[in-house]
């Protein structure tokens, strides 16, 4: 069975055992390929009452099917899990509630009764779609992006809003909004501002003061201990030129490119983060890249000795580079971010001409900084990777290697990979990856 109808097949008993359960659903958006394809993700609302019905269905289906949930969050009215299989990474959204920072602008009630069947799916029908995704890039992205105003201008000039019982019909301004999505223009920073002053009266005069400053207060509260929750990965990868890192890291990032992956974003680095100058340049010498680090030299073209003295500057002066990166890192937990390092600062403990560097570095490097989620030792016979790249002799390699099989002994969260053979090991490191996120949940 291939990929595409391994994942049909689960989406089919998924919303079979929705459609025979008593959770009202709807899909909101994106739905036109289901259950034939889908693009990543799947948008539902359920009502706030059977959020952890739903849940537990999709779960057990999931599951059912080798899929394991790698990354829960929530906040208020919004719930996002990832699930991580064989075939890629699904990720499922559920709205109970709309809301814009606690303020409501849309009754859940009325969207669960707009809806159609559209493959033996329940999905909204075109004014509720249309409303839905018109009010998340009006108020969710604060703009209406050039990729999404010719849909949302079809959908206008062949269906109206939404507006009963859903949208505060006093401050929604439909026939405004659809003249300018019929002119695709841009620019509704205006109207979105006249609407959430319009939000924030109605729910202090309709809803009541108390309950929208609690509303808010939640949603901030929420907004806060989201952005803390940790979700960012971060992976090192070690092994001589020639063993695979860039190739494999390359992979990494194309599959958080193309949606594939339990990821949102994702940022590359090579062998240090950026943020000081090169040491080189800032002696106004050409940058040379050496060996296993950068460099900026203008007198040797291959690798030599440093003296200790040089080292120490080396290494004293790029760990402020190294701390303010694990310092970003620490700040940003709590993006959905996948950080790979082709290369890092371990590079000091096995390269041949940093032999002779300070010991008390490698006691300052590892003990504070943050260390990696993991370590990847990608291991390959040094005759395969000199044909590969013929920058080392083979000896030189296997004195490299074994630097590196001694660092097992000193540094946490290490594995290693057998990458003899191209694009063997990616499948076994995209499950350690996400099993190091499962592994955060238990």
């Amino acid at each position: 069975m291939s990929n595409n109808d391994s994942m049909k097949s689960l989406l089919i008993e998924l919303f079979q055992r929705l459609n025979n359960s008593d959770v009202p659903y709807a899909v909101l958006r994106g739905y036109e390929e289901l259950p034939d394809q889908v693009s990543h993700d799947i948008d539902f609302c359920v009502g706030p009452g059977n959020l952890e019905d739903a849940l537990d269905i999709v779960a057990k289906v999931m599951n059912a099917n080798g899929y394991r949930e790698v990354q829960f969050s929530s906040r208020q009215g919004f719930s996002q899990v990832y699930y991580y299989g064989k075939e890629g990474c699904l990720k499922l959204d559920f709205w109970t509630a709309f809301k814009f920072r606690g303020l409501v602008y849309l009754e859940i009630d009325e969207l669960l009764h707009s809806t159609k069947n559209h493959n033996n799916i329940i999905v909204l029908n075109e004014s509720a779609e249309l409303t839905v995704s018109f009010l998340k890039e009006f108020l969710h992205n604060g703009i209406m992006r050039e990729d999404k105003i010719s849909s949302l201008s079809f959908k206008a000039k062949n269906y109206g809003f939404m507006l009963k019982g859903a949208c505060k019909s006093d401050i929604f301004e439909a026939e405004r909004y659809r003249e300018k999505l019929l002119s695709q223009d841009l620019n509704f920073s205006s109207l979105s501002k006249n609407f959430i002053r319009g939000l924030l009266y109605y729910n202090l005069s309709k809803v009541g003061v108390v309950k929208t400053v609690c509303s808010i207060a939640d949603y901030m509260v929420r907004f806060a201990l989201d952005k803390l929750s940790r979700r960012s990965v971060f992976v090192v990868f070690l092994g001589p030129d020639g063993s695979g890192k860039t190739t494999i890291a390359q992979l990494l990032l194309d599959d958080v490119r193309e949606k594939k992956s339990s990821f949102t974003d994702a940022k590359y680095i090579h062998g240090r983060w950026g943020f000081l100058p090169n040491l080189g340049r800032l002696k106004g010498e050409v940058k040379q890249v050496v060996g296993s680090l950068e460099f900026d030299t203008v007198e040797h073209i291959k690798p030599m000795a440093h003296t200790k003295i040089r080292i120490s500057a080396y290494m004293g002066y790029y760990f402020i580079d190294y701390l303010i990166g694990s310092l970003k890192l620490i700040l940003f937990r709590g993006q959905n971010r996948l950080t790979v390092a082709d290369r890092y600062f371990y590079d000091y403990f096995i390269a041949e001409h940093f032999e002779d560097y300070p010991k008390i570095f490698k006691f300052i490097y590892t003990k504070l900084l943050r260390s990696p989620d993991l370590i990847v030792y990608l291991e390959a016979d040094a005759d395969i990777i000199r044909k590969r790249k013929p920058e080392l002799t083979v000896q030189k390699i296997q004195k490299q290697q074994k630097r590196i099989n001694d660092l097992f002994k000193e540094i946490p969260n290490i594995v290693r990979l057998s990458t003899n053979t191209k694009g063997e090991s990616i499948e076994e490191l995209k499950i350690l990856i996400n099993t190091k996120r499962m592994s955060r949940k238990s």
